[in-house]
């Protein structure tokens, strides 16, 4: 199987800067791979602090387009 370089993304958990500045990761081919603070994978937004409030507050706004689409399709809320 051939990997696609441009995808691959590094999100590290660590608290150590100087573990984090010696280290680095490569691809299967030799290219480095990027640091980044925030990753979205599977649909779940991962961040390197380790908190879900952006997760969530996507998922929160989802939710109340949908409920805003279904809401207008009906003439009143009553029975």
């Amino acid at each position: 199987m051939k990997f696609n370089d441009n995808k691959f993304e590094l999100l590290r958990y660590e608290k150590h800067e100087e573990i984090k500045n010696r280290t680095s990761y490569k691809t299967p081919s030799g290219v480095d791979i990027e640091e980044k603070n925030m990753v979205k994978d599977l649909r779940i937004i991962m961040i390197s602090d380790a908190v879900f409030g952006n997760h969530i507050g996507q998922v929160v706004r989802k939710c109340r387009m949908q409920m805003g689409w279904i809401l207008r399709t009906f003439s009143n809320r009553t029975n």
